[in-house]
């Protein structure tokens, strides 16, 4: 009986180690960046950083988040998918390489875009690979190609910080090396596949069938992310590197927000197939317990000793180590984001894709009322307030149609059947979210 249990919950650990390396090594490229380049340099970095994961907004949805939700049938079926959708990954880098150009030149930085582009492609490559992986619900094969990707691009910045060889450049060329390499490494675990161009074709047009709203809310999202980075950058480009580096100590809690959200979205899709979504709410808020058990702790320390937290992530003579307020207040913003990425989430698994992208729309508005004037004139702490502000929108807009779901639904929700909600993903497919934050 205690090994079947074991056996249950081995896919589910595997998941979360698997995020726990993907996170823990874009925390420490962050961190390796945020010490080693003049504030205005990582700024640039931020902003053309950002382009990349604007981009990923049209990727995942039209990409990655089909292959997640599909349905489970032979490693064959599975096979096909993930060609096609590597086929699609390469088709999308056309145009989303002109786009990076764009925003390169108009940073004055041309001298980026070959390593740029490179670093683009081929980790929108290797990410293709690792959700087919976890499609497959091999998470425990995907934490190789990972832990060579983000951690192997943090040990080796840090090697090249050490030496004095560290530049944007070299920065985007990390990256897209590591994405390389592991790219080889998951392609490989997932062995050859023969394709024709009718089979990749039917899937691009069920891929976009099903992902048209969610494409709407990945980029509503993205625009608000973009909208205060730029508007920071009208301040200069120091700016944009204080909001970072506050962001980055907030965001080490990824692990746990992708983490509970890539269990909660199969387990909920599953009910919905069950008919039992009645209770979702009640489901939703159960996964938002389980990870503020990790993340109210590390959310207290920051909040009562920011500039200590400061001062050991970036060095006590930093520039940001005077971040208190900005750091102070993301924190709060960081935690509506995780409440309302897994009301998101859950509007996601039953299939109301348009339900979440007006809620993530909702923020729009809100971010250009506010944030321009707020990150104007109070550089960093104002674009954190404004953050604040669309998330806690967020929060109340994804609640109240989760709520209208739930009440839409015409079947009672068993809770005998789903009592563990780590235990419902188990017989189920994984997703993922964007991981390189």
């Amino acid at each position: 009986m205690a090994s079947r249990a074991i056996d249950k919950l081995r896919p589910g650990f595997w998941a979360l180690a698997d995020q726990g390396v993907v996170s823990l090594g874009c925390f420490l490229t962050n961190i390796v960046l945020a010490r080693s380049l003049a504030p205005a340099q990582y700024g640039i970095w931020v902003l053309l950083f950002a382009v990349l994961v604007f981009l990923y907004g049209l990727h995942g949805p039209l990409v990655t988040y089909p292959l997640s939700i599909g349905s489970i049938n032979t490693d064959s079926t599975r096979r096909v998918d993930g060609a096609s959708a590597s086929m699609l990954t390469v088709v999308l880098s056309l145009p989303f390489a002109i786009v990076v150009s764009v925003a390169a030149m108009w940073l004055h930085r041309t001298d980026v875009i070959p390593s740029a582009i490179a670093a683009m492609v081929l980790w929108y490559l290797q990410e293709t690979a690792r959700r087919e992986l976890m499609a497959l619900l091999r998470h425990r094969a995907a934490v190789l190609g990972d832990a060579v990707s983000y951690l192997g691009q943090a040990v080796t910045l840090y090697v090249l910080s050490r030496s004095g060889h560290l530049s944007l450049q070299m920065a985007f060329g990390t990256l897209a090396a590591t994405s390389a390499i592991a790219g080889i490494i998951q392609f490989v675990q997932l062995g050859p596949i023969s394709l024709s161009l009718r089979d990749a074709c039917d899937w691009w047009r069920r891929s976009f069938r099903l992902s048209k709203w969610m494409v709407l809310a990945n980029l509503s999202s993205a625009l608000i992310a973009q909208l205060v980075l730029w508007f920071l950058h009208l301040r200069s480009a120091g700016d944009v590197a204080n909001y970072q580096a506050a962001a980055n100590l907030a965001g080490a809690t990824n692990p746990v927000m992708f983490g509970v959200g890539n269990l909660l979205l199969p387990a909920v899709a599953q009910a919905r197939q069950q008919g039992a979504v009645s209770n979702l709410v009640r489901m939703t808020l159960g996964y938002v317990a389980q990870g503020a058990l990790f993340l109210l702790p590390y959310f207290a320390i920051l909040i009562v000793f920011p500039r200590v937290v400061l001062s050991f992530a970036y060095g006590a003579s930093s520039p940001y180590a005077n971040l208190e307020v900005a750091l102070r207040v993301y924190v709060v913003a960081a935690a509506f984001m995780y409440v309302s990425h897994l009301f998101g989430g859950s509007l996601c698994a039953v299939r109301r894709t348009d339900a979440a992208f007006w809620a993530q729309f909702s923020g729009i508005p809100i971010t250009i009322v506010a944030g321009l004037p707020l990150a104007m004139v109070y550089g960093a702490s104002g674009a954190c307030a404004a953050l604040l502000a669309v998330y806690l929108s967020r929060t109340v807009v994804c609640g109240w149609l989760v709520w209208k779901s739930q009440q839409a639904s015409g079947r009672d929700y068993s809770g005998s059947n789903h009592s563990n909600p780590v235990a419902d993903v188990i017989a189920s497919a994984s997703s993922g979210a964007i991981t390189r934050q």
